[in-house]
């Protein structure tokens, strides 16, 4: 069980992003807190929805987007890491 953050399709490619974000960098960067546990997850629920969904002829890609807050202004900044891990 778990959920996805996002799941985008692009032709045949569907991408399933992990969202993560901080205030500040006490505990790491956003990217850091996507476990390797946390990505056997993702990669288990990609599967679940390519078989339930009979999505055989689409590929995947796991994409982590960081959103870094600034508390003082209420400014934010993206940072999409692409093909961020691999779901060999």
């Amino acid at each position: 069980y778990g959920e996805i953050d996002l799941m985008c399709k692009y032709s045949d490619l569907i991408i399933f992003v992990e969202v993560k974000s901080r205030y500040n960098y006490s505990y790491g960067i956003p990217s850091e807190s996507v476990t390797y546990s946390k990505q056997k997850q993702i990669i288990n629920l990609c599967k679940f929805y390519i078989l339930s969904r009979k999505l055989f002829n689409h590929n995947c890609r796991f994409d982590v987007i960081e959103i870094y807050f600034n508390k003082n202004n209420e400014s934010y900044f993206l940072n999409h890491i692409e093909d961020a891990f691999r779901g060999y």
